[in-house]
């Protein structure tokens, strides 16, 4: 077998950088991962703007720790010096939260597909954990992606802690996680819609949306960049998001936002060729905002959209905001960004409410994401 060893990687400022062929392999791992579970790339950003969200620590602090084999008869590196991009079989992203939520830490782990049972996940995590431990971090949040469901009943049907969900407990990843002592507190429902919809069908969605929302209520859409007026109230309803949607038994914390961070999120996807399609609701007797919906973009991949929020106030609940925003922003898309062709969205499957919604629209189930949970 070929020895490797897990060093830290440098985030340097390019990918051209001598020292940038750790991140690199880390990006090479992680599309053929996706391509393998997914098979397609949308996932997938160019190497130079993963690198430049890595970069960006303001509101997380973000690690990277690569496995790194040796030529055959040489001994593992003792440090990233050196490591070329074909070496990295294994990765693991650490995400620790600075804003709020300053007890987790956040695993995301890629190992060559074609590496399995060597340790080599084990020995990422392991040193992901160390880390954690070391900043203070004593919950660990990890999630495993599945593209299908078991159906109810199967002999390996695992369900998440939430009573939502089914997992494949054969996986590899699931055994993994398991053996390691974290929990599948909730499982996620992606679903993909494809677009552009029917005119007909939309216009009815809106309408009916519409009326039950009554005068009470007024949409506005943008792109990219919100509306300065709008600022205070777009960072109380993605505070909100972190208090607001079901978190099953996952050890969350209210995550604030305020202007600036709302404008730090937009100047860093701006410049990683990232941006916006976002539609709200206002509550016209207050002059406030009740409800939100954003769509995710990126100039690289013009056919494709991610789901990024969706919120309605508690307060405000009960008069179809969710359908009204969704819908209007999908036209918004249709309007703005006439290439894209689908639209990839995840909703905790105990979220019956945005799920009956996003069946109506025309979305269809995917696949599962878990996430599991551990005390450190």
């Amino acid at each position: 077998m070929t020895a490797w060893a897990v060093v830290e990687a440098v985030l340097p400022a390019s990918v051209e950088d001598p020292a940038a062929g750790a991140v690199v392999g880390a990006h090479r791992l992680n599309a053929e991962v996706q391509r393998r579970t997914w098979g397609h790339d949308d996932f997938t950003e160019p190497v130079q703007h993963w690198l430049r969200t890595l970069r960006d620590q303001e509101y997380a602090e973000r690690v990277v720790l690569v496995a790194v084999a040796a030529a055959p008869g040489a001994a593992p590196p003792a440090g990233v010096a050196g490591v070329e991009d074909r070496d990295v079989v294994g990765a693991v992203v650490v995400e620790l939260p600075r804003a709020g939520n300053a007890h987790l830490a956040e695993l995301e782990v890629w190992v060559d597909p074609d590496r399995p049972l060597e340790g080599i996940g084990t020995a990422l995590v392991d040193a992901a954990e160390r880390l954690a431990a070391e900043r203070g971090r004593t919950t660990a949040l990890v999630t495993t992606a599945h593209r299908g469901e078991p159906p109810a009943g199967h002999p390996d049907a695992l369900t998440a802690a939430s009573g939502r969900g089914r997992l494949d407990a054969s996986v590899p990843g699931v055994r993994f996680a398991a053996r390691r002592g974290y929990v599948p507190e909730q499982a996620e429902r992606y679903s993909v819609l494809d677009v552009p919809l029917d005119d007909a069908a939309l216009a009815a969605h809106l309408d009916g949306a519409a009326s039950v929302a009554g005068p009470d209520y007024r949409v506005h859409s943008w792109t990219d960049r919100a509306p300065d007026a709008w600022l205070d109230d777009v960072a109380v309803l993605l505070t909100r998001m972190s208090t607001d949607i079901p978190q099953a038994a996952l050890d969350l914390e209210e995550d604030p936002w305020d202007a600036a961070r709302v404008r730090h999120r937009e100047d860093v996807a701006a410049a990683t060729g990232r941006g916006f399609l976002v539609t709200v609701a206002e509550h016209v007797p207050t002059g406030r905002l009740a409800a939100i919906t954003q769509l995710e973009h990126s100039v690289s991949q013009p056919a494709c959209a991610w789901q990024d929020a969706t919120l309605v106030l508690r307060e405000h609940r009960g008069h179809r905001l969710g359908m009204l925003v969704k819908a209007a922003n999908l036209r918004h898309t249709a309007r703005v960004r006439p290439a894209t062709r689908r639209v990839h969205t995840w909703n905790a499957e105990e979220n019956a409410h945005m799920l009956a919604i996003n069946v109506a629209l025309g979305f269809r189930p995917a696949g599962v994401e878990a996430i599991w949970q551990r005390t450190l």
